[in-house]
């Protein structure tokens, strides 16, 4: 009954400008006795009435429809509004995070090759005790991670035996015994 109240009074304000000017012929039949200037005048200022009535009317509907208008965009924003904005922001956000990790990255590995000694099997034992109190291939990699790429001589190829243990260990869940025999095979490689 309430509902699109806008219409409903548009479209009173119509039928009242109708029915006001058609009253006004109907009524100056009726008072054709008075003459016919009187009937003329009658019919011209019942359809201006009519008009003038009907304009309120039919002005509030418009203000009702404008109004709903404006409060239905204030709660819904356009769905793209600042959309472009917030995604450029947050990458450039996450790309100056991406830099900072990636800077302090080179200076704790920068930071731990000074402090590596320069023999290579003292290296190897400074990693693998580090490595050994590891309880998972996870661990042991953010270990690894540590040391820049060119501590070993095959430090590349033991990152992808890691990174590769580290998947499946996700996969198949954790086993201490393989962690110690890989633990094994690491001291063997290395020393080679």
């Amino acid at each position: 009954m309430f509902e699109n109240i806008d219409e409903k009074l548009k479209t009173l304000a119509i039928v009242q400008f109708i029915l006001g000017i058609l009253g006004s012929v109907i009524l100056s039949i009726f008072l054709l006795d008075a003459g016919f200037v009187f009937c003329i005048l009658f019919v011209l200022f019942g359809s201006l009435m009519s008009w003038l009535s009907s304009l309120g009317t039919y002005g509030l509907g418009e203000a009702i429809e404008k109004a709903t208008i404006a409060a239905n965009q204030a709660q819904c924003p356009p769905q793209n509004a600042g959309l472009e904005e917030y995604a450029e922001l947050l990458a450039k956000l996450q790309q100056r995070e991406k830099e900072e990790e990636l800077r302090q990255k080179k200076i704790r590995q920068e930071e731990l090759r000074q402090r590596l000694p320069q023999d290579e099997a003292q290296r190897i034992d400074l990693i693998l005790n580090e490595i050994s109190s590891c309880d998972s291939f996870h661990e042991i990699q953010k270990c690894w991670e540590r040391y820049p790429e060119n501590t070993f001589r095959n430090h590349k190829q033991i990152s992808e035996r890691i990174a590769n243990l580290v998947e499946l260990e996700r996969l198949y869940g954790k086993d201490k015994g393989s962690v110690s025999s890989f633990l094994i095979k690491i001291r063997e490689e290395l020393f080679r």
